[in-house]
């Protein structure tokens, strides 16, 4: 059943199969990202061979959870048998959250996205059972971006798939699955389960990307290290990252004074993620904007800074603020990027 030219209504019915709907866009598309909380080997073997040769050309993502202990461990196996096959076209990765309970499958291609949200999980009644119903949205890129966005969100809060997470939950879920609704994640996982997320604060209308003058001043342990290594792909990016209060969003733009490095640079922010370590929770991935260079903090850069009225003092550089525009341009041209 079709609503406005963009939306369709899916409610595996007749013809109308989320099943068939998802191979028919799959066909064309350069990348998916899925988040289902269920996932059993019946329903992977409906897209399954979509899947795998969309990963040939293009890029899958695939996120599940161990919620209620629904999903199949040989469904785990085969989807970890799919992404060590494909080189990095094709991940895997476990959420954090217990109460994970998502059905959402993001289909892109090369200039629009499809996003499907319902009631079906990665299951054969899911795709092809009735009882369902799913709203597809089909998006420019750029109009798709803030549907996308919790996703990242969440999976750069997730754990990669391993063969020992299976063999864990498989070794518990035929005692534990009757007698307790939640899989003990901190035992699965072999780290601290996350905590549900508080909700987010509302962002005014006008509100984006905003410039900032930000600072670095000490490493971060090694526990702490290793824990942002394990539960984001930072590392694999090359972001640069720290730790502090929860106040940028991605896309926002600061001039980084990173004395660890005793050097500054004109940065973008590139994601956020809520992680209990040594040094703290809130955590803030970063990288150099292309087509600048870093300075070094050396006697002459302070003397301009000084000179061209932006900082008083040294001490000024270890400040956290939000800038106006002339204020950051002032900034950035001081310091000659």
């Amino acid at each position: 059943m079709n609503g406005p030219s963009n939306l369709a209504i899916i409610e595996n019915e007749g013809p109308n199969y989320l099943g068939k709907y998802l191979l028919s866009h799959l066909k064309t598309a350069t990348s998916a990202d899925i988040a289902v909380a269920f996932v059993t080997a019946t329903g992977l073997a409906q897209i399954r061979p979509a899947l795998q040769k969309l990963a040939c050309g293009g890029h899958v993502r695939l996120l599940t959870g161990l919620y209620q202990w629904f999903t199949e461990p040989t469904a785990l196996k085969q989807l970890l048998e799919l992404a060590e096959g494909a080189r990095g076209r094709f991940q895997v990765r476990l959420s954090r959250n217990k109460h994970f309970h998502w059905k959402s499958y993001h289909i892109h291609g090369a200039r629009s996205s499809t996003v499907i949200v319902g009631s079906s999980n990665l299951t054969s009644d899911g795709l092809l059972s009735s009882g369902e119903l799913n709203l597809s949205l089909s998006l420019s890129k750029a109009s798709a971006i803030p549907l996308c966005k919790a996703f990242e969100e969440e999976w750069i809060d997730s754990v990669d798939l391993t063969n020992k997470q299976i063999k864990l939950y498989q070794q518990l879920r035929p005692t534990l699955a009757g007698k307790q609704q939640y899989v003990p994640l901190s035992k699965v996982l072999g780290r601290p389960m996350r905590q549900a997320k508080q909700p987010a604060l509302c962002l005014k209308p006008n509100e984006g990307p905003q410039l900032w003058q930000d600072y670095a001043s000490r490493y971060a342990s090694a526990k702490t290290t290793n824990l942002i290594e394990e539960s984001t792909n930072w590392d694999q990016k090359k972001y640069l990252w720290y730790t502090g209060e929860k106040r940028h969003v991605k896309g926002d733009r600061l001039v980084m004074f990173d004395f660890c490095r005793n050097r500054v640079m004109l940065a973008s922010i590139t994601g956020t993620t809520a992680v209990e370590t040594p040094d703290g929770r809130y955590f803030t991935a970063y990288r150099k904007e292309v087509g600048t260079s870093e300075r070094v903090l050396c006697p002459r850069l302070w003397r301009s800074l000084r000179q061209a009225g932006v900082l008083t003092v040294q001490e000024d550089a270890r400040k956290v603020r939000k800038l106006r525009q002339r204020q950051f341009e002032n900034l950035v041209n001081a310091i000659g990027f």
